[in-house]
């Protein structure tokens, strides 16, 4: 295999932390999340030959993908993203060598798989025969059909936006989980930290559990065809005193808790000074957590039990993040980062500083 002496194209796409509105994007409801500084990390340099060589050095594994991508293939979110960019447009017809690595953690929580997806598709848009710079909005439009349209997935846009965009975002997703309305924030002071429980986590099953409870209760509260299209709007107090005993209505009742916890956070967070905003953001974070872990079931007694370690050791706030089950707790401690992130590693957890940043770069 010979190189040509052509440039090497590197990308970088970021993973994401959701401050606000976990399991809402793909229930129509809205969500606050954030790039973050920590990355999956491309390169590609053009070869003699007509397929993709793609190295993935964190897996240690080759793969090989044609330049004509199968039409019906097992779930495969490189090949699925070739194929996409085929249906816009894109021709491909010489090979390159691609290294994928980067420092962004795997199954932990902060959107590795939809950073790899977004990345895919902006590197996928600068080695085509009609290479073109796309908007950041439509290379998270093109990850969301390759990771979870294309295979029927369960879970909504809020990562590959957070990813392409970059920096603090509000997402409406009311109108559908693929047509977004979008608006930036205010980055809030420095100070996060991402603790790793030890465990991953198993994603999917718990997006389709979730969403299953949710709009069945949903459906059966409102003897609608459309449950999910109510939750902008229902109240928790019209649910029967009865009915709220069931598991499928505490995920709805948790639901609508966290919707009304998104929406008041907002309201408040962008009236209020920097100094104002860290104590806002701690306390709406653990109201978020106890939510997410009491109510919705998303959260572990590893990463309850380092919740309560991190507010001990003085940080202002701590939640699960991502699907949750396991992974990461987000930690915000802007006052003593230092003195917390020592007491989460002596308490056994791995700890990453982190900060939000901006969306994806090409170069």
């Amino acid at each position: 295999m010979q190189r040509t002496k052509e440039t090497v194209i590197r990308v970088k796409a970021p993973g994401r932390i959701c401050l606000m509105g976990e399991h809402q994007d793909y229930l129509g409801l809205e969500v606050i999340s954030g790039a973050l500084n920590l990355f999956v990390e491309f390169s590609a340099v053009p070869v003699e030959n007509d397929f993709l060589e793609i190295h993935l050095i964190r897996l240690g594994e080759t793969r090989r993908i044609e330049l004509e991508p199968e039409q019906n293939q097992p779930i495969d979110y490189l090949e699925s993203g070739l194929k996409w960019m085929v249906r816009e447009g894109f021709r491909f017809n010489r090979g390159f060598m691609i290294t994928i690595a980067g420092d962004l953690p795997i199954g932990k929580g902060v959107s590795s798989s939809s950073a790899l997806c977004t990345g895919w598709i902006a590197l996928l848009s600068q080695i085509a025969e009609n290479r073109k710079f796309i908007p950041a909005r439509q290379i998270a439009q093109l990850a969301f059909q390759a990771e979870v349209v294309e295979f029927n997935q369960p879970g909504g846009m809020q990562d590959h936006l957070a990813s392409a965009v970059g920096g603090l975002l509000h997402m409406d997703f009311g109108s559908g989980r693929n047509t977004p309305r979008i608006k930036s924030l205010p980055i809030p002071p420095p100070g996060f930290l991402l603790a790793d429980s030890g465990s991953t986590k198993d994603t999917l099953t718990t997006l389709h559990s979730i969403r299953n409870r949710v709009c069945t209760a949903a459906r059966i509260l409102t003897r609608a065809q459309a449950g999910q299209e109510i939750l902008k709007t229902i109240r928790i107090q019209d649910i029967p005193d009865d009915d709220r005993r069931s598991r499928d209505c505490t995920s709805l009742i948790a639901t609508l808790v966290n919707r009304n916890l998104t929406r008041s956070f907002l309201e408040l967070y962008v009236k209020q000074p920097d100094e104002r905003r860290i104590l806002l953001l701690g306390k709406f974070m653990n109201t978020h957590h106890r939510v997410l872990s009491k109510l919705l079931n998303t959260s572990s007694a590893r990463i309850d039990e380092l919740q309560r370690q991190a507010l001990g050791f003085g940080a202002v706030g701590a939640k699960v993040v991502g699907s949750g089950g396991g992974g990461c707790l987000l930690v915000y401690a802007p006052s003593n980062t230092n003195e917390v992130a020592a007491g989460l590693s002596e308490a056994g957890a791995g700890v990453i500083p982190v900060s939000i940043g901006p969306g994806i770069r090409i170069s």
